[in-house]
């Protein structure tokens, strides 16, 4: 009795054995691969979930695909990305068991000129296993997303113009340069300053471009300022180059722009005589002398007549 009592313990210990062991088979090969397989977006083998656009609208990254379960698993891969931009990476990856594996995506197409510098838009990557070692899942359901913000790059880039800048001037007269500051970036910007200098000893340029600084100018707006050019008299024939810099404060002085003009300055012009200040055979004689001249010719006509009567 006691024997068959102590057989009986033994299969029942025996029984339960063989079911922890066929329990935790069934786990290895069976269970969802959700928990242990993941995506991410990585730089420098550092998870990151802040991507900067540069001045194209692109932007390059990798993305990690870690797969800790024995057996292998395709992964569908679905692209959500703000700013209307296109994404090009593979639609689907295979992985290996116990494996990673990293692939390039690239976002491009972001038009960062029409949008704000310092905007940020959403980026998702969602991955869904549709096979294990080759064999398809016939309800897809288990899957993993990596997160990041996208941030529009901050551009600027003033824009110095010297419209009608090559031509043509007289000394002694005064000319008047006019000058347009553009901001072609997307960020609101200014000059902190504005320096014009000119090769040309006749004229002085130096504080006349006060207007351009520390004037705020939105996004694709300009302001302007005119500079005052007084040729003296005493220096030509004078080749001119003006040059006018300016300096944006947004970049901490490393963005600059530059124009310059070139004015040739000539003789002074001498205005044309008029008519009756220059010489006319026809007005060689005042009024009075010329009839003076029609009486003496009357007059000796006159005597010429005569004399010749007498002579007959």
């Amino acid at each position: 009795m006691q024997s068959d009592t102590k057989s009986i313990s033994q299969m029942v210990l025996i029984g339960l054995l063989l079911v922890s062991l066929s329990s935790n088979q069934v786990y290895a090969d069976h269970s969802p691969t959700h928990s242990r397989w993941s995506i991410d977006i990585m730089e420098e083998d550092v998870i990151i979930d802040e991507l900067q656009l540069d001045s194209r609208g692109a932007v390059s990254f990798l993305i990690i695909i870690t797969n800790e379960n024995l057996v292998s698993i395709t992964v569908d891969l679905n692209y959500s990305i703000s700013f209307d931009a296109e994404v090009l990476g593979p639609a689907s990856v295979e992985v290996s068991g116990s494996s990673d594996v990293e692939v390039e995506i690239t976002i491009y197409g972001v038009k960062v000129m029409q949008l704000f510098g310092g905007e940020e838009g959403d980026l998702e990557i969602t991955g869904t296993v549709t096979s294990r070692q080759g064999l398809p899942i016939s309800i897809p359901g288990d899957s993993d997303s990596a997160e990041a913000i996208v941030k529009v790059p901050i551009i600027h880039n003033l824009v110095l113009e010297i419209i009608e800048s090559d031509y043509s001037v007289s000394a002694g007269s005064v000319e008047i340069l006019e000058l347009s500051l553009s901001n072609m970036g997307n960020v609101e910007d200014e000059a902190s300053e504005v320096i014009a200098s000119t090769s040309c000893k006749s004229i002085n340029v130096e504080n006349q471009v006060r207007d351009l600084v520390g004037k705020k100018i939105n996004k694709l707006d300009q302001i302007f300022a005119t500079v005052s050019l007084e040729f003296s008299e005493d220096y030509y024939p004078e080749n001119c180059i003006i040059e006018v810099i300016a300096v944006s404060r947004g970049s901490d002085g490393m963005q600059t722009t530059q124009d310059s003009a070139n004015l040739i300055v000539k003789l002074p012009e001498i205005k044309e005589m008029a008519d009756d200040e220059g010489f006319s055979p026809r007005r060689a004689l005042s009024g009075p002398t010329i009839w003076m001249g029609v009486l003496v010719f009357i007059f000796t006509s006159l005597i010429g007549s005569r004399e010749s009567m007498g002579v007959k």
